[in-house]
């Protein structure tokens, strides 16, 4: 048994897939069955996500806030990340 799936696009990207797809000898469907398989058989979205965040899981505008902090001569301990993090931001500037 078969299911329909229903999706609103931009026009715009719906036509430049369909040629991507054409040139890759697939139509639409196909290629949208093609990944929603891998998807299955993977267990994950089969290509890499970019979530923009550094090695540590920062993002660079803050990794660089930290760089810039541990070159002050300011030296302070903390109670919590919280509190780390709120001095970081109050004093990188």
């Amino acid at each position: 048994m078969t299911k329909a799936i229903q999706i609103r696009i931009d026009s715009k990207l719906k036509k430049e897939a369909d040629k991507v797809f054409d040139e890759l000898g697939l139509d639409t469907p196909t290629a949208i069955r093609m990944f929603l398989n891998k998807a299955v058989r993977t267990r994950s979205i089969p290509f890499r996500l970019n979530n923009n965040l550094t090695e540590n899981g920062f993002t660079p505008e803050f990794e660089r806030e930290i760089i810039e902090a541990e070159k002050s001569p300011i030296v302070g301990s903390f109670h919590s990340a919280e509190e780390a993090i709120k001095f970081l931001h109050k004093n990188s500037k």
